[in-house]
């Protein structure tokens, strides 16, 4: 399976809560990095278990997850690839939530070798106010994640035509 229909595959399958075919998806070796945590890069799952008991805390703490709007962006010589999302889900509370996000993917041998995810909780930032020039004042407690999704490193790919 090429990239890209992995990467739909990968969406689906996420929409379906169907932790057996993400995981098929990955290799044994994978590595999870999920935004919140302490860390710069949120909380780090290595090892196929430790992938799928983390990506379960999703289904549990969201049960009505769902992930709409994707777009999936390839680049095969580099073997990664991104999928831009609108995650919309309930929590236990009652809570409704509505984030834009990203998966950066890095594939190895056909399989998904590291995922790391990076969100922007816009309704949390919402009431901290425009800057005037068109940005959002971001509080500092906030900072980590919005500066994460936003330092992906994507190389684009155009070209000049004479």
């Amino acid at each position: 399976m090429d990239i890209r229909s992995t990467l739909m595959e990968l969406l689906e399958a996420f929409n379906a809560h169907d932790l057996d075919r993400i995981m098929a998806c990955f290799s044994d070796d994978c590595l999870l990095e999920m935004p919140r945590g302490s860390s710069p890069w949120g909380s780090r799952f290595e090892g196929k278990q430790s992938v799928q008991a983390a990506l379960a805390t999703r289904f549990e703490g969201l049960p009505d997850v769902h992930y709409g709007n994707a777009e999936h962006f390839v680049d095969p010589t580099a073997d990664t690839g991104i999928s831009k999302w609108i995650l919309t889900g309930t929590t236990h509370e009652g809570t409704r939530l509505e984030v834009q996000g990203c998966d950066f993917y890095t594939f190895r041998d056909g399989k998904v070798f590291r995922k790391s995810a990076a969100f922007v909780a816009r309704s949390q930032f919402a009431s901290s106010g425009s800057t005037g020039s068109g940005a959002i004042s971001i509080p500092s407690s906030r900072r980590a994640v919005a500066s994460s999704a936003v330092a992906l490193p994507i190389r684009p790919r155009c070209s000049a035509s004479p």
